[in-house]
């Protein structure tokens, strides 16, 4: 699965434009997009809206890995996800969903 991931992820050109022209979804994004590529050792950052949760978190190393990119998104972020969010956007919930999230957050900020 992760072989069809990075393909996937390859294959696309940029995918900034698709998280919006301007506010918050859009800047979110911009700042997510690097930080996850880089924690989960994705080949690039053209992640989409709609890619599901679980395969962008997905562990290549092992379950702490999406534990420890949590608390670093919440460090970047100033906010707090709570496990039952995340229980919520886990199964089928799309990384946009995560950023909707953040973005209704107290003290998020991007």
């Amino acid at each position: 699965m992760v072989n069809d991931i990075e393909r996937q992820l390859r294959a696309r050109p940029d995918t900034a434009a698709w998280w919006g022209l301007g506010g918050q979804k859009q800047k979110l994004g911009q700042l997510l997009r690097p930080l996850l590529a880089e924690h989960f050792g994705w080949p690039n950052d053209h992640f989409l809206p709609d890619d599901l949760f679980r395969f962008v978190f997905w562990a290549h190393q092992d379950a702490l890995d999406a534990e420890s990119a949590i608390e670093q998104i919440e460090k970047t972020f100033g906010v707090t996800v709570s496990d039952a969010d995340l229980e919520r956007i886990a199964p089928s919930g799309t990384l946009g969903d995560f950023v909707d999230l953040i973005s209704s957050l107290p003290c998020a900020r991007g």
